[in-house]
């Protein structure tokens, strides 16, 4: 266990991951697929209250969870980055339901990194 920081100096409350390593911008975290994770908590500002932009980089190895988050209890304030079928898509919900659901038309090739942005505005959802 350790504490992660991104850029801006937040830190995360936890994190599981194998190793750190160079990536696309100076130290990421190495993650096996399995069991590692960053517990960033549930503070208000990752609530979703309205307009949202989640994103990434990412080299992959397989389909698998970028970023989730949920309040814990009955998955509402939840959303989702992830890859599947070797496209990114981005899932939101503040009721419980998939309410919001994009899937991205590029492929996302497994051992190249990719940047993957993931936005709802009013009703609409987009992956890039």
């Amino acid at each position: 266990m350790g504490t992660a920081r991104d850029s801006s100096g937040w830190a995360a409350t936890s994190f599981d991951a194998n190793a750190t390593t160079t990536c696309k911008l100076g130290t990421c975290l190495v993650f096996d697929g399995i069991d590692d994770y960053v517990d960033a908590g549930n503070p208000s500002s990752l609530k979703v209250t309205g307009g949202l932009t989640v994103s990434a980089w990412v080299k992959t190895s397989a389909d698998g969870t970028i970023v989730a988050k949920n309040d814990g209890i009955v998955v509402q304030s939840s959303y989702g980055l992830d890859t599947t079928g070797s496209n990114a898509r981005f899932v939101i919900s503040s009721t419980g339901s998939n309410a919001f659901t994009a899937i991205g038309t590029s492929n996302v090739e497994n051992n190249n990194w990719h940047y993957i942005v993931g936005v709802r505005k009013s009703s609409d959802c987009f992956v890039y």
